[in-house]
């Protein structure tokens, strides 16, 4: 059923209905300013673009580059997930890809999870066939067993957590439903960086290396520039050729869904009007930061936000859930402390000083092989200890494995058997 006419006998899911109207059309937008961007002779990127009919990535072209992949197949259940709780622009930019699929494949079952979903979202998709159940870290999905090898089971998980795709990944690794299903992402490359963000998660590392042997095939749909990068993300179309995959070697890592609360999405709208209040004699005003003086006046006003929204009783009480009754010994931050004047490290630093005053910690070490003179000064004034970088090739004493607990942006922290908690910093 068409989106308009859907809305039009239910009033008020007209503005979910022309949202996301919006949203396709300023994706298709982004697509063809992407694929002008990553044409030859501009820059080389990992993978071209498919060979567009007409040459223009619009909305026709890209679903005919889909059809191509599927030729014979039919696809059981489309499964759509997303844990970007940063953008609303990408999030719905993401959906309304996903709703064209789903009118262009035709599958037999739908269901799309996201923890921001609205009433009248859930309403509006459940109203076109979609399913909307509550949202899961996938390390436990399954993928169902076939009657039929002509059947394929799409994930599309562009706007989701690369922790949550590796544990998908591990769920289903060297099983026979994992050659029927396609994972459309921009996660699993031949890029060889060992700065990509995702070089330690084993499983979509060693999907990476399959591609190499062809156990794993990869195919470019289109280029678009999400709201927060410069450069354009490749979204593939990935499968899993074979069940002979590449063991992954030691224990899978237990990567927990957390501290990605339902108030996250409202953070970055409430510092920006923070950010652009021009006088620095409201009292809501952030400092441009010359001294000490300023970094605790907008560490107070950054902490007091996170109180009044409730993000910080949500991730604390998180938290106290994980330990289940154990302590925290140690906070160890590495790297992701440098520019102690930037809003983006203040916030990072709020986060830990509530975790730090909340549990009674008093140690915590911060080893940023880039932190000035300053930064040192203030983390120091603050209790945090700033001993020379080690190339964190020391091991720590009387610690069990680690559980990866949360993404925060750009950083992660991770929590030992033992308990010690680790901010790391990816890029």
């Amino acid at each position: 059923m068409d989106p308009l006419e859907t809305a039009s006998k239910r009033p008020h899911l007209v503005d979910v209905s022309e949202l996301l109207i919006n949203a396709e059309s300023e994706l298709f937008q982004n697509i063809i300013a992407s694929h002008e961007f990553v044409s030859p002779g501009r820059l080389q990127f990992n993978s071209p673009p498919p060979a567009y009919k007409n040459g223009v990535p619009d909305k026709e072209s890209i679903l005919e580059v889909v059809s191509e992949q599927f030729k014979d197949r039919r696809v059981r259940h489309l499964k759509g997930a997303c844990t970007d709780r940063s953008n609303m622009k990408d999030r719905l930019w993401n959906l309304a890809m996903f709703l064209a699929l789903k009118t262009h494949l035709k599958p037999l079952e739908c269901s799309y999870e996201d923890p921001d979903l609205t009433e009248a979202e859930k309403e509006f998709l459940n109203s076109e066939g979609v399913a909307t159940p509550r949202p899961q870290d996938f390390a436990n999905a399954r993928i169902p067993s076939f009657e039929d090898e002509k059947l394929v089971d799409i994930f599309f998980m562009v706007s989701c957590s690369a922790f949550v795709i590796n544990n998908f990944l591990l769920a289903n690794w060297n099983t026979s439903e994992l050659k029927q299903a396609i994972l459309i992402n921009w996660d699993i490359t031949l890029c060889d960086e060992t700065w990509d963000r995702h070089h330690g998660l084993n499983a979509i590392r060693e999907a990476s290396q399959s591609l190499r042997t062809g156990k794993v095939s990869s195919n470019c749909w289109y280029y678009y520039k999400s709201s927060e990068r410069w450069d354009p993300n490749s979204v593939f179309a990935t499968e899993f050729r074979s069940t002979d995959l590449p063991q992954i070697k030691g224990q899978f890592p237990d990567f927990k869904w957390c501290f990605q609360p339902s108030y996250l999405s409202k953070l970055s709208l409430a510092f920006e009007n923070l950010c652009f209040l021009e006088s620095q004699d409201d009292p809501k005003s952030l400092h441009d930061v010359n001294s000490f003086d300023d970094v605790t006046w907008n560490l107070d006003l950054i902490r007091d936000h996170y109180r009044q929204i409730g993000f910080t009783q949500e991730y604390l009480h998180d938290l106290e859930t994980l330990l289940e009754g154990r302590t925290i010994r140690r906070i160890r931050i590495l790297g992701s402390l440098a520019d102690v004047d930037s809003l983006f490290i203040q916030r990072q630093l709020a986060f830990i000083l509530n975790i730090k005053d909340h549990f009674g910690i008093t140690e915590i070490i911060s080893q940023e092989p880039e932190a000035s003179d300053f930064d040192k000064g203030y983390l120091n004034s603050v209790g945090v200890a700033t001993p020379p970088h080690d190339n964190c090739d020391q091991p720590e004493e009387g610690l069990g494995t680690t559980r990866l607990l949360s993404s925060t942006g750009s950083s992660f922290l991770l929590l030992s058997e033992a308990v010690s908690l680790r901010q790391m910093k990816t890029v």
